[in-house]
């Protein structure tokens, strides 16, 4: 295998990340490997083949949980052997992975994700599932229709605003900043979103001012 090509092109191989368009077509990225009501960690089938900060994915299974990509990480597969730096001279990332091909399989990426919402036979709740997602399930990008079926109704906002995982205001400004296209008037919908978030940091001028910039 070509080292340089199956660095440098993964995350084309993401269908619908890029630049924050969402899949018109379901293709799992990666599968769940710790798994609570409120938290999910998946691990990608291919390296760096992550979707962007505030992606909307789906895990597939019977009662399919929507979760908001909150963190983005690529480490050791051995927490005790951390990467050390091999570039010689002038080298490129690619020239390292064309050099050294087991890097692939020495390394990991993982996303962080924090649970929104569930499907439970046909119906959408903006809520938690009363129980976690399987280890091991599958996990796709969401389709341009669930976003904006998930978005038609902001109540879910408090629990990304209140997360602990990441860095919460970055995960809320990115997700309704890509959240925005699937919807007839992207602009409107900032705004009703900013009167959300305003309700929810009425105490906290400040936040509320800074988040808002990021989503204006």
């Amino acid at each position: 295998m070509d080292a340089s090509a199956d660095n440098g092109n993964r995350s084309s191989d993401l269908v619908g990340v890029s630049k924050g368009n969402y899949a018109s077509t379901i293709s799992p990225f990666g599968e769940i490997v710790e798994a609570s009501t409120t938290y999910l960690l998946a691990q990608c089938h291919r390296l760096y083949a992550a979707p962007s900060l505030g992606d909307l994915v789906r895990t597939e299974e019977d009662s399919t949980a929507f979760s908001v990509v909150a963190d983005v990480s690529t480490k050791s597969i051995d927490p005790s052997r951390r990467p050390l730096a091999m570039s010689q001279g002038e080298d490129t990332v690619d020239d390292i992975y064309n050099r050294h091909p087991q890097i692939s399989r020495l390394l990991s990426t993982e996303i962080s994700l924090i649970v929104v919402a569930h499907k439970a036979d046909g119906k959408l709740f903006r809520y938690l599932s009363p129980v976690p997602t399987k280890i091991h399930a599958q996990v796709s990008i969401c389709q341009f229709e669930e976003v904006r079926e998930l978005t038609m109704s902001l109540e879910f906002l408090s629990v990304l605003i209140t997360s602990s995982v990441g860095s919460p205001d970055d995960v809320v400004a990115a997700f309704l900043r890509t959240a925005s296209v699937s919807h007839p008037d992207p602009k409107k919908f900032l705004v009703d979103a900013g009167k959300h978030i305003a309700a929810i940091l009425a105490g906290d001028v400040h936040r509320l001012n800074a988040l808002l910039r990021r989503i204006s």
